[in-house]
């Protein structure tokens, strides 16, 4: 039965890239969504109570987030440039192509004519 599609193995790794790719998205916009928390403590408080580990949650937030999304730009990137859409995937196509090769007389043409 796994046999029966040749372009499982292609199918697969694009799942696995493209699931590995929204998980990384997943993340990012999770720490985006975490930072203004930090935003309106710095905004709205005294200076004298905000921490220097808040800020440095806040600044580990911003490179963790930028480090993902880039990641998962550079995965998106690289899966892109052999995608699926380029299989031909259209089994009647064949079927389309053979009935258009036939001549007049119901012979299927094979290009080894020597006329």
């Amino acid at each position: 039965m796994r046999n029966l599609d040749p372009h499982r193995l292609e199918f697969r790794q694009h799942f696995v890239l493209s699931v590995v790719t929204m998980f990384l998205v997943f993340l990012g916009w999770i720490l985006l969504h975490m930072m203004p928390k930090y935003t309106n403590k710095f905004y709205y408080l005294d200076p004298a109570a905000i921490k220097t580990s808040d800020i440095s949650t806040f600044k580990i937030m911003a490179y963790l987030s930028d480090v993902l999304l880039i990641v998962s730009w550079v995965v998106a990137s690289i899966y892109n440039k052999a995608a699926v859409e380029g299989m031909d995937l259209d089994p009647e196509e064949d079927d389309d192509n053979k009935a258009a090769d036939k001549d007049e007389e119901g012979t299927v043409e094979t290009g080894d004519d020597d006329e």
